[in-house]
């Protein structure tokens, strides 16, 4: 399925302020384009698999540590963990699976971190992908820069995303995302769409931006101010 996306220069920064290689802004590929249905399947098969077995265990929080939940993960030696620089932060990363298979990259949600992935990671690693589950910029492990919000856009998000995937050598990635993750997920698919081989977005839609309104405010449409999200904000606008 293809869309083109409304005013998708207005999503991309001047060249002066990119944090990454931009691609031109031309045609998205949200539902990212077709591919090879056998192997597709397969991954999703493995992952949802998982997934319904395990749900009510992977949204439980970690362990009191990052580490401690890898030293849990890592008895043996299914799941390992490394640290990776990428746009100018560090990233912890949790791998499984063989060297040199389709990379199936894992973004989790808010408040998790890559635990929230471990059985998945397992199955993905039986269906013969290399399963990368890393915390995301300001989570568990990671690097959580100072500086306040204007650290932690989509666009910088995305940058560290798209220089872990250059750190495994890779062109393009199955993408498996989830809650605040997913909508992050999107913003890959819309910035950098030649670096996705297709999306799977748990939980989150697409939401098309609209310069009219403020995400918040179509939130507090319709859930109200007490909507967790809407009471961050206020929290953000007060600093």
């Amino acid at each position: 399925m293809r869309n083109t996306i409304p005013n998708r220069t207005s999503l991309v920064r001047p060249p002066s302020q990119r944090l990454y290689p931009c691609a031109p802004p031309t045609r998205a590929h949200l539902i990212v384009r077709s591919v090879p249905s056998r192997a597709f399947t397969s991954m999703i098969r493995a992952c949802l698999s998982e997934l319904c077995a395990s749900c009510c265990s992977c949204v439980l929080p970690p362990p009191s540590s990052p580490r401690a939940a890898d030293q849990e993960m890592d008895s043996d030696g299914a799941i390992t963990h490394r640290s990776v620089e990428t746009n100018g932060v560090r990233l912890h990363v949790a791998e499984a699976g063989p060297a040199g298979a389709p990379v199936a990259l894992l973004l989790h949600g808010f408040p998790e971190v890559w635990y929230t992935w471990r059985h998945q990671m397992r199955a993905l690693a039986a269906a013969g992908y290399r399963a990368v589950a890393p915390d995301m910029r300001g989570y568990g492990g990671s690097d959580a820069p100072p500086g306040g919000p204007d650290q932690y856009t989509a666009l910088h998000v995305v940058g560290d995303l798209v220089a872990l995937i250059d750190s495994l050598g890779e062109k393009q990635v199955f993408v498996v995302a989830h809650d605040w993750g997913a909508m992050i997920a999107w913003s890959l698919c819309l910035f950098r769409p030649d670096r996705v081989k297709a999306l799977v977005a748990l939980s989150v839609p697409f939401s098309p931006r609209s310069p009219a309104r403020k995400p918040v405010d179509g939130l507090k449409a319709l859930y109200g101010d007490e909507y967790y999200i809407c009471r961050i904000q206020v929290c953000i606008d007060a600093m």
